[in-house]
């Protein structure tokens, strides 16, 4: 990225906060830049303030030698704070980019919490819909789930007292055909014993004629 002139970039800057201040934060969005920008500001006004500084001792050390010694280390003097003050402009300048490079970055963060905020704020009735109808798929499930064991319970207790029916009527036919074929038994052992009397009787009448 090339460097405009400082000189030049003072005084569009300082320009910018005398003419239109609110134009000054939509000076450019690139904030890496500016921020680079005021880094260099101020590190070029720190070496020059140096030099002025180193200048100015060696002016007036030569100032002793000249006649008018006083008006002489006046000159330098003058001269070095014309150049502090040039100098010093910039680093206002620089602190000036940086507290609207961090404004602009405050404002923005401001803006996508916000935008956040509204974006789950418009999302709240969807996200209770979707948890509405999820509660409702669940209680369904749970509802299916619990009459298909009632409806499996209710087979088993029927097929268990369909068994239990079928069991009983075996139980009864077979006591029946025990019934049965012990009355038919007691009716042969009758018959068999009215026939043995009757014969037991024609034998004692032929015995006595």
């Amino acid at each position: 990225m090339a460097h405009r002139p400082l000189s030049l970039v003072t005084g569009l800057s300082l320009g910018c906060l005398l003419i239109a201040p609110s134009l000054c934060l939509a000076e450019t969005v690139d904030w890496d830049a500016r921020l680079a920008q005021a880094a260099q500001l101020r590190a070029d006004s720190e070496q020059k303030l140096q030099a002025a500084d180193a200048l100015l001792t060696q002016e007036k050390a030569a100032c002793q030698t000249k006649f008018q010694v006083n008006a002489c280390i006046n000159d330098a003097e003058q001269r070095h704070l014309v150049v502090r003050r040039e100098n010093r402009a910039r680093i206002i300048e620089a602190d000036r980019i940086e507290r609207a490079v961090k404004s602009e970055q405050r404002s923005a963060r401001m803006a996508e919490k916000a935008e956040r905020q509204a974006t789950r704020t418009a999302e709240l009735p969807t996200r209770a819909a979707q948890s509405d109808a999820e509660a409702q798929q669940t209680e369904a499930l749970r509802r299916e789930k619990l009459q298909g064991k009632e409806r499996d319970a209710a087979v088993r207790v029927q097929k268990k007292a369909e068994q239990q029916a079928a069991h009983q009527r075996k139980l009864a036919e077979h006591e029946a055909r025990v019934a049965k074929k012990k009355s038919r038994a007691e009716a042969k052992a009758a018959k068999q014993a009215q026939e043995r009397g009757t014969e037991a009787s024609g034998s004692a009448q032929a015995g006595g004629d």
